[in-house]
């Protein structure tokens, strides 16, 4: 059995293996590679950038799109109530027009049905 100072002195020994492997490691890391992982995380930063600009316009334009629309709707009632203001002073105003187109007929046909007796006789 190994003693506690011999097993410390072995892991001692592979420490400093794992270490001498992982600089020998980083000293062939080309320096581009070292650079890629800061290029990385400046390229994620702009590509969220980019995503919130992008979304920030498209909010901007569905609420201009929904202000359109509203202001749309209400034209179209304005332009409704003015036709049916119009329609209303069109057809006030052909009232007694129409009022007396319809008691000159009513005379005709008195006329007429006076007539049908007359000739019946």
């Amino acid at each position: 059995m190994y003693s506690k100072d011999a097993l410390l002195r072995e892991y001692q020994e592979e420490i400093q293996q794992l270490r001498t492997l992982l600089e020998t490691q980083k000293a062939h890391v080309p320096p581009s590679r070292r650079h890629s992982i800061l290029d990385l995380e400046e390229e994620k930063a702009k590509i969220r950038q980019e995503y919130e600009a992008e979304l920030q316009k498209l909010r901007q334009s569905y609420e201009s799109e929904q202000q359109s629309c509203q202001r749309l709707q209400a034209d179209v009632q304005t332009l409704k109530h003015h036709y049916e203001k119009n329609l209303e002073r069109v057809d006030t105003e052909m009232e007694p027009d129409l009022q007396a187109a319809n008691g000159e007929n009513k005379l005709s046909l008195e006329q007429q049905e006076t007539l049908a007796r007359y000739e019946t006789f």
